[in-house]
């Protein structure tokens, strides 16, 4: 009787976990548009085709491959960082529209790479596909 009673427990403490989860969701996300058509997405590419997505309400962005967040990405309109330093831009692949992760003056698509922690960013000499 007293497995049982333990089995009960834990079964009714993972359905709790499952329902107190905190992440964010898909409402949370800075919502990109594209200027040229009607194509909006929350998740906006790297040049590996890794997803990054923003979170406005604390200025973070989600590194979607391991779900760490980082700190200091406030949005403001398809402009990123505290200095507006990066941009969203759109390109096609295959007939499907996709959102870059770019640098401003340039408008390369720049490569992310997080290890352990630390988020990297490396600057490319690829523009978004037309």
């Amino acid at each position: 009787m007293k497995v049982i009673a333990v089995l009960i427990a834990i079964f009714g403490l993972l359905l709790g976990c499952d329902g107190d989860n905190t992440g964010p969701s898909d409402s949370d996300f800075a919502v990109f548009r594209d200027p040229t058509s009607s194509f909006t997405t929350t998740d906006v590419r790297d040049i590996n085709d890794e997803i990054v997505r923003f979170i406005p309400a604390d200025n973070t962005m989600l590194w979607t491959p391991t779900n760490l967040l980082f700190d200091n990405w406030p949005v403001s309109g398809n402009f990123l960082g505290p200095n507006r330093s990066f941009e969203v831009r759109f390109g096609t692949v295959s007939g499907q529209r996709r959102a870059y992760f770019t640098e401003v003056g340039p408008g390369t698509i720049c490569d992310l790479a997080v290890t352990g922690n630390t988020l990297q960013l490396s600057p490319t000499t690829t523009l978004p596909p037309q």
